[in-house]
């Protein structure tokens, strides 16, 4: 499971990149495929692409918004993620 930002870029974030950097350049193409840029995967909804050059068969990617301390939205929709 990778949580990335709204438009599914990456480059962006810790574990985004390490994925990236093993999985290589496929696994963004494959992320641009199912979410073309210019538009964003809506908070709490799930994307699956293949796991590429990694030692797993998928991987999840979960747009999920900056944590709030708990005072808006996060953790509701965090708790009901939606696989597109």
């Amino acid at each position: 499971m990778n949580t990335v930002g709204q438009d599914l870029d990456l480059s962006q974030g810790a574990v985004s990149r390490s994925l990236l950097a093993v999985a290589g350049a496929a696994i963004q193409a494959e992320c641009r495929k199912q979410v073309p840029s210019g538009q964003l995967l809506n908070f709490g909804k799930v994307i699956r692409t293949p796991g590429y050059q990694l030692r797993c068969t998928d991987v999840l990617h979960g747009a999920c918004d900056r944590w709030d301390g708990g005072a808006g939205q996060c953790e509701q929709v965090s708790k009901q993620p939606q696989v597109t």
